[in-house]
């Protein structure tokens, strides 16, 4: 089902359910639900257009905008390190970008588990950065996957995209990444 039609249907069916409670009152039954319904059309038309649009013009500046307008982004990479050096190199690329808390890390396990704060685009994400040991000892695969704190989030305007572009950006910086086709 396309995010448009789930926007309109979600924030109809609320609208017109509160609204036709409010309208009861005023008009009675038949005439309350009526206007309820009518007023849940007409705004779940204007938030599903509005937050469609919004969502099309921050995601097409992206350099692949079909992924960018994905509320979950789940990227994989491989690094041309060992395993301990590029799971180092990940942890100080998420250091140096400083905008993610660290809320556990294994080394062993080769998993890294953080979130961002909440900003006036989002409630804030939540990453998950796994790094995987590869038939060549001198190569690492590394997913990164990065979605919304609030599971219901259904558009991010690209923020989760930009998480992870920013991520990979800056270990780019240090060691040359091939990236996987999604």
């Amino acid at each position: 089902m396309s995010r448009f039609i789930k926007i309109f249907l979600i924030s109809a069916s609320v609208f017109a359910a509160v609204m036709s409670y409010f309208y009861i009152e005023d008009y009675g039954k038949e005439r309350g639900l009526a206007a309820g319904a009518s007023a849940g059309i007409m705004f779940g038309f204007i938030m599903a257009a509005s937050l469609t649009a919004i969502s099309h013009f921050t995601t097409r500046k992206a350099g692949n905008p079909k992924a960018a307008s994905k509320v979950r982004q789940n990227v994989f990479i491989t690094i041309p390190l060992p395993f301990n050096e590029a799971y180092r190199l990940v942890m100080d690329s998420l250091d140096a970008l400083g905008k993610y808390k660290i809320e556990h890390s294994d080394e062993e396990q080769g998993g890294i588990k953080l979130k961002t704060g909440t900003t006036w685009r989002s409630w804030g994400e939540e990453m998950v950065v796994l790094a995987k040991k590869t038939d060549n000892e001198n190569e690492t695969r590394v997913n990164i996957l990065s979605g919304p704190n609030v599971k219901t989030t259904m558009v991010d305007f690209g923020k989760n995209y930009r998480n992870v572009e920013a991520v990979i950006s800056k270990i780019e910086e240090t060691a040359p990444v091939k990236r996987e086709d999604q």
